[in-house]
């Protein structure tokens, strides 16, 4: 991890008079969208196992970051697929091989649902999005070694649009806007021909 401090030099020389919090913020929540939108930053927990019987399982994030979304999910030899919040099922009264998922959040604890519920001992391995927490001090390795351009036209595209400063300009936020988005495209297309890397190992822990 690295300190987002580490992208003043980048970003405060173009906002003159702007706060160092300000200018803090306006990076992590560039950071935040970028990960949200290019699901550059991804993370491989290790294998774990299923329990009959059993459907939520929970996954966990590390530190300073949060879910975005599930890249892959395999369970066993299949890969499932996702269920959008609006169709998700209820209680199946048969157990079977899973072959659909969705996530729910039950307070700070992030957990997988697998349907239809486990009726055996099945080998799950999934890869997820992350993206930083909103007071984020520091942030993954690779947003500051590859993909700072975005982060830094990102967080300058939001400080220029900031009315009554003495930075304030709209053409520039609006040019600092489409490159970081431009940016942000380039790194989801990148993401998917394989040019992403993993973070820490964490191994989920079974809900019981």
């Amino acid at each position: 991890m690295k300190s987002v401090s580490e992208l003043y030099s980048r970003t405060i020389p173009m906002v003159p008079g702007c706060p160092d919090p300000v200018a803090e913020q306006a990076l992590v929540d560039s950071a935040i969208y970028f990960c949200e939108h290019s699901n550059a930053i991804r993370y491989t927990p290790d294998e774990f196992t299923t329990t009959s019987g059993q459907s939520l399982y929970d996954i966990d994030v590390p530190t300073s970051q949060e879910f975005t979304r599930i890249i892959y999910l395999v369970v066993g030899d299949d890969t499932l697929i996702s269920v959008p919040s609006a169709h998700q099922p209820l209680k199946d009264s048969a157990n079977a091989a899973p072959t659909h998922y969705f996530v729910t959040q039950n307070e700070s604890e992030l957990q997988l649902n697998l349907y239809p519920t486990p009726d055996d001992v099945y080998t799950v391995k999934l890869q997820i999005g992350l993206k930083p927490t909103r007071n984020a001090k520091y942030i993954e390795n690779d947003l500051v070694n590859y993909w700072s351009d975005a982060v830094v036209y990102g967080a300058l595209s939001r400080l220029k649009a900031i009315p009554a400063q003495p930075y304030t300009d709209y053409l520039a936020a609006d040019y600092y806007s489409k490159k970081a988005k431009y940016l942000c495209n380039q790194a989801r297309n990148e993401g998917n021909i394989g040019r992403v890397t993993g973070s820490l190992q964490v191994k989920p822990r079974p809900f019981v």
